[in-house]
């Protein structure tokens, strides 16, 4: 998936032919090769905040690299784990704290 492809997954989410969970494991592999701003600028409010919210409950910790599993499945360790972790952990460090 690119990030010219963003518009069309949100309408495919929209639509029911995307679940949200699919939408926010497409998201996260884009923040491989992309700034976290990038990836999140094309998505409409809902979508982001879900994403940012998933993002804040998944990796807004300490817990190591290694106890990471969001990214772990049946066929072995996301190559792009770290960076994507990474990536992420710096960006929320740069946001405001999530309110209650």
């Amino acid at each position: 998936m690119k990030l010219e492809d963003v518009p069309e997954m949100v309408e495919d989410w929209r639509s029911g032919e995307l679940r949200l969970r699919d939408v926010i494991w497409l998201l996260l592999n884009l923040t491989e090769h992309h700034e976290v701003d990038e990836v999140l600028a094309p998505l409409p409010d809902d979508l982001r905040d879900s994403f940012v919210a998933d993002v804040r409950e998944w990796l807004g910790n300490d817990a190591p690299m290694h106890e990471l599993i969001l990214f772990d499945s049946v066929r072995g360790i996301h190559p792009g784990k770290d960076v994507i972790a990474t990536k992420l952990r710096q960006w929320l460090s740069k946001q405001a704290p999530a309110t209650s």
